[in-house]
């Protein structure tokens, strides 16, 4: 008896701290997808220790109604044991910014596979008593297949595992690095709970350790929106700052790096003549480009302010990084549906260069040199239309 309150008690301080953070995140008013998914997780982990309680209440009991109780606890639960780290792994896809490569191609079919399996066992198992069945006493008893839907929710983890890791590899910076390991955290908790609920049977500690999970990633979520700009999901300028106020103060590392500034050309005439939105979305748009390119060279990204964006980067790197920039905006501009063209000018300044001292003669050697390329594209611009 003394067991049960224990759980229940545990359980009740899970719902509670899951009910916050939910209603938290419920009062924003402009959700992300990345925020809605974050609350998918958080309703689903409410959803499995909600029935995780039921049983436990109703478990060996047996007032009217507590069999069918017992039923359908154990099938939904079943049924979020492998939905939560699902809605896990579609987070972090969509927090390293990869829903299209995976969940808009065929390969979403297979990613879906798993959960599908899971979910016909859970229906089907009333009959079939694979996963677990409820004895005459009113009692849980596991099934022969308990441990499928178990392998089925660990397959999801390691692939959120494996894409947290690949994600890791090309982010620049300690605080991004930081942010990838608190991603990493997530699953162990939840792990090391169900090795111990597998092994020592009637003990449930999978969903508390889901719970500090959550709690550490939204933590980590709101850190994150400090140092995030909300329009292009890139680093903002307080963070630009700080990371480039790190770089400076290690001389042997600065002495390797430059600094790109980059403005998108003719961004107010998109605003006057389409609107906002549409400059907007050239921003956004922009800044996935510029976030593609700077991964594959292990660049610190940011949006500096307005149509502007900086890099920080190799300076061996540099006309290799601003060629393939160049690049892929041409690649755009071919295949883009959009009304408007993107075109940007770039400046480059050198930590090494004798003449910069300071961050500011830094960036403002790289905004001379922007300026003297968006000159030319004016001129250029002229002359076309001639």
């Amino acid at each position: 008896m003394s067991s049960n309150l224990y759980y229940l008690e545990v359980n009740i301080i899970a719902l509670i701290v899951l009910g916050i953070l939910y209603n938290n995140e419920r009062k924003k008013l402009a959700r992300t997808v990345e925020q809605k998914s974050f609350n998918l997780i958080i309703v689903s982990v409410i959803m499995v220790v909600a029935m995780d309680t039921i049983m436990w209440v109703v478990n060996g009991h047996n007032f009217i109604g507590a069999f069918a109780f017992n039923w359908i606890a154990s099938t939904v639960y079943y049924f979020f044991n492998c939905f939560v780290p699902f809605s896990w792994f579609f987070y972090v896809v969509v927090y390293c910014n990869l829903y299209q490569r995976y969940f808009e191609t065929k390969r979403k079919y297979i990613l879906i596979l798993p959960l599908f399996i899971n979910t016909v066992m859970a229906i089907i198992n009333y009959f079939t008593h694979w996963m677990f069945y409820i004895d005459e006493a009113n009692m849980y008893v596991r099934g022969d297949l308990f441990i499928i839907p178990s392998v089925l929710a660990l397959l999801y983890l390691l692939l959120a595992a494996c894409v947290i890791f690949r994600k890791y590899k090309v982010v620049v910076g300690e605080e991004e690095r930081g942010k990838m390991k608190t991603m990493m955290t997530f699953m162990v908790l939840p792990i090391l709970g169900a090795i111990v609920q597998i092994e020592v049977y009637g003990v449930s500690l999978i969903w508390i350790g889901a719970t500090l999970s959550i709690l550490m990633v939204f933590i980590n979520i709101q850190n994150s929106q400090i140092t995030t700009d909300m329009l292009t999901g890139l680093n903002n300028r307080y963070q630009f700052n700080r990371y480039l106020n790190k770089v400076f103060l290690i001389e042997n590392e600065r002495e390797d790096d430059g600094l790109i500034l980059i403005d998108v050309n003719k961004f107010k005439t998109i605003n006057d003549i389409y609107g906002h939105l549409v400059g907007d979305e050239a921003l956004i748009k922009t800044s996935i480009i510029l976030k593609d390119c700077c991964n594959k060279h292990k660049s610190f990204l940011a949006r500096y302010g307005g149509d502007e964006f900086i890099i920080v980067c190799k300076d061996k790197d540099h006309q290799e990084l601003i060629y393939l920039i160049n690049e892929k905006i041409t690649e755009f501009n071919d295949m883009n549906k959009e009304v408007f063209k993107l075109s940007l000018s770039i400046g480059y300044a050198a930590f090494k260069d004798p003449m910069v001292k300071t961050i500011d003669e830094l960036v403002a050697h790289a905004d001379r040199e922007m300026y003297v390329n968006k000159k030319n594209y004016q001129e250029q611009m002229k002359l076309d239309l001639k």
